[in-house]
């Protein structure tokens, strides 16, 4: 694939992500000024997913600094949210590990997005969706592909 196509597709996966918060995502849920940021929302959602990880190995993967991530995790602890606690070989390295508290908001959160996503799509006729549906799982089936 030439170099120019690959720049097509790189502009528009960073349109997408904006896109699809902004047209499907949205919801009267979000005007609540205590919400998570982004970074909290995938802070939670990496530990639902690995289990607990160290605090720095989260902040590589999420490309945020040591400083941010510290920021982050002692917002999400106050919240009881997420918990710290030392690794059992190494005593400087901190994880952190969801509570039930955590989960529990995540599981609210996500069907709370889910109604608005519903909401926003009940517009689009059958034939719309039947072709988003298909591409929707097209991409995935291609990001799967991707390595970690």
């Amino acid at each position: 694939m030439k170099d120019t196509e690959l720049d097509c597709i790189a502009d528009h996966a960073l349109m997408f992500f904006p896109l699809f918060h902004r047209r499907l995502a949205k919801g009267e849920h979000h005007l609540n000024c205590g919400r998570p940021s982004r970074q909290q929302y995938q802070v939670l959602g990496m530990t639902i997913e690995h289990g607990p990880l160290p605090v720095s190995e989260i902040g590589r993967r999420l490309c945020v600094s040591k400083p941010n991530m510290t920021t982050l995790v002692e917002k999400l602890v106050k919240e009881g949210k997420v918990k710290r606690f030392p690794d059992k070989k190494d005593r400087r390295i901190v994880n952190i590990a969801i509570t039930e508290g955590g989960k529990r908001f995540m599981k609210e959160r996500k069907k709370l997005i889910k109604k608005d996503i519903k909401r926003n799509l009940s517009s689009l006729s059958d034939d719309d969706l039947k072709t988003l549906w298909v591409s929707l799982e097209n991409v995935r089936i291609i990001l799967s592909k991707i390595d970690d």
